[in-house]
C-alpha cells in the first residue's frame, strides 16, 4: 500500500509539468508578423484635399447626364460651396458639401481610396 502511494504521488509530481505544457501553447507569443494592408489602410491614408479633388472630377463626370433633374441647381450650388471649401483649407467641410451634392442627384459619392 505504501509503495503504491508513493507511485501515485511520484507519479502526480513528475506528470504535473507535461500537462501544463500541453496547455502553455496558447501562452506563448506568436512571432512578431506585419499585419496585412487592408482597403481601411488606404482609406485613412488618403487625404481631405485629395478626397475633394476625387469628389469633383466623380461630381464632373456625373454631371451632364444630371443636368435635367429637378435638384440640379441645389446641386451644384453645394458642389461649388464645396470646392470653395476645398480651396479654403476646409477640406473635411468641403468634402460633406460635395457628396451632398452627388446624393442630391442620385449618385454615391465613391470610396476613399
Amino acid at each position: 500500500m505504501k509503495n503504491t502511494l508513493i507511485a501515485a504521488a511520484a507519479l502526480m509530481i513528475l506528470g504535473a509539468p507535461v500537462a501544463f505544457a500541453a496547455n502553455s501553447t496558447a501562452m506563448i507569443p506568436l512571432p512578431d508578423a506585419k499585419p496585412a494592408v487592408t482597403q481601411t489602410h488606404k482609406i485613412a491614408a488618403s487625404s481631405p484635399s485629395a478626397r475633394c479633388a476625387a469628389l469633383e472630377q466623380q461630381f464632373s463626370k456625373a454631371e451632364s447626364s444630371h443636368k435635367s433633374m429637378k435638384l440640379f441647381k441645389d446641386a451644384v450650388r453645394l458642389r461649388d460651396e464645396g470646392r470653395n471649401m476645398c480651396t479654403a483649407n476646409k477640406a473635411p467641410e468641403g468634402v460633406s458639401k460635395l457628396e451632398q451634392a452627388l446624393k442630391l442627384i442620385g449618385v454615391k459619392p465613391a470610396a476613399n481610396s
